[in-house]
């Protein structure tokens, strides 16, 4: 039985012979209509050819992608630009070495122009179906059974119109603007599902927009670059504007492209206070796990303090605590003791008994304070501080968040002690 592995090899391997064949036969065709005479070969052979190359190269990344056991979206992406980038790469040396022979008779040659086309032509096609393959990954996220069937029709669509690419007629006049217009409109619904974007942070949005804009720029070059070579000579067999295929892969991956780029820049806001509760719910289940384990109380107000600075981004920040069992009474983050004493003073001097909060400090670098007493068996043991370098640095969310931190803590301390006073009492 074959792996998936040899399969996706020997579609690389097909694909090349088939281009191979593509590429001598639509010549050939093209040599028979310049110079009026039998190529013997049939002009639809060049089609046929190309569209078993077109379902080689679908396998290939089918097998290679499509199945890989990845899940990162942003890796996903970047295989999008590798092979975006190398295409163009080949393509544009390509397009210089033909300006280079703009004066020679050389540069008007059918053959040689036909030649410089089909490159291209096979180009587009690799980046376009590794393009759809990475698209069907991104859009079959957390799939629905409804969604699957939806792309299944597309997918076999797109697939079925390749024999209709190959057929050597029309089946009735503008069959192939409606099988695109179809295809579009079915393309359209689909990408209306992104769900992999809400689990992208705020670096991976910013990569995933650089990646999807260059896929864009690659899409609008190949696309004119093609467009240009056939408005010079109109003689070639194959023509791109003629293959449904390739006509709905670019409209669908152009519509997904501009589709995924405007969700992910209006989500770009939203980012920051996405990860900011995600982190708080973490350290909140810290907190909470740390009841139920044999933390020590330094090891609890340390997970206190590095919770609470990273929940409302705060400059500095201590916990000052009754020096029992020999534990440090002081764990600071960015504060000298001086700044300390200071802020106390002005703590102390406070008139406003059950105020916790002063938005306006004097004499330090911080403009702003916030702080929690710390009780347990309802006698206050300590003290969290929390500061910022503005004025009104806290809200009513902040004050929230951090007093929960607090409960948290003071449980498992408690539980702490009462663990320690039931192992003296043992002893």
């Amino acid at each position: 039985m074959f792996t998936r592995k040899a399969i996706s090899q020997l579609s690389l391997v097909v694909a090349v012979l088939l281009w191979i064949s593509f590429m001598v036969s639509d010549m050939f065709v093209v040599f028979g209509n310049t110079s009026n005479i039998d190529s013997g070969f049939s002009h639809n052979l060049p089609n046929i050819i190309f569209s078993l190359f077109i379902i080689a190269i679908y396998l290939f990344y089918k097998f290679k992608i499509g199945r890989a056991e990845t899940v990162n979206f942003t890796d996903l992406l970047w295989r999008i630009f590798v092979t975006g980038l190398i295409s163009t790469i080949i393509s544009f040396s390509l397009k210089l070495f033909l300006l280079a022979l703009k004066a020679t008779r050389l540069a008007q040659d059918v053959l040689l122009l036909d030649f410089v086309y089909l490159i291209n032509l096979a180009l587009i096609t690799v980046f376009l179906v590794s393009t759809f393959i990475v698209w069907k990954r991104l859009i079959l996220y957390q799939k629905t059974k409804f969604l699957v069937r939806i792309w299944n029709v597309f997918e076999y669509a797109l697939l079925f119109s390749l024999a209709y690419s190959a057929l050597p007629f029309e089946i009735f006049p503008n069959l192939t603007l409606y099988y695109v217009v179809v295809m579009i409109m079915m393309g359209l619904f689909l990408s209306a599902n992104m769900r992999w974007v809400a689990y992208l942070n705020f670096k991976q949005k910013w990569k995933s927009i650089l990646l999807i804009f260059l896929t864009l720029l690659y899409l609008g070059y190949f696309s004119s670059n093609l467009y240009g070579i056939i408005s010079v000579e109109n003689q070639f067999n194959t023509d791109l504007w003629d293959n449904v295929f390739l006509l709905s892969l670019i409209a669908f991956i152009f519509i997904y492209a501009l589709f995924s780029l405007l969700v992910i820049l209006f989500n770009l806001p939203t980012s920051s206070v996405f990860e900011k509760k995600l982190e708080e719910v973490l350290n909140f289940q810290k907190l909470s796990q740390s009841i139920q384990t044999d933390q020590s109380e330094e090891q609890v107000y340390n997970l206190l303090l590095e919770s609470a600075v990273s929940a409302v981004l705060a400059d500095g920040a201590w916990i000052e605590v009754e020096n029992q069992n020999e534990l440090n009474g002081l764990y600071t983050d960015n504060i000298s003791k001086l700044e300390i004493e200071q802020i106390k003073k002005q703590i102390n001097h406070n008139t406003e008994k059950n105020k916790k909060q002063i938005n306006k400090l004097k004499g330090v670098g911080y403009r702003s304070i916030i702080y929690f007493p710390i009780n347990v068996q309802n006698q206050q043991i300590g003290m969290l501080a929390l500061l910022k370098d503005v004025a009104d640095g806290f809200d009513k969310d902040s004050s929230n968040i951090i007093k929960t931190f607090v409960t948290q803590a003071e449980v498992s301390v408690e539980n702490s002690r009462l663990i320690s006073q039931a192992l003296g009492n043992e002893r």
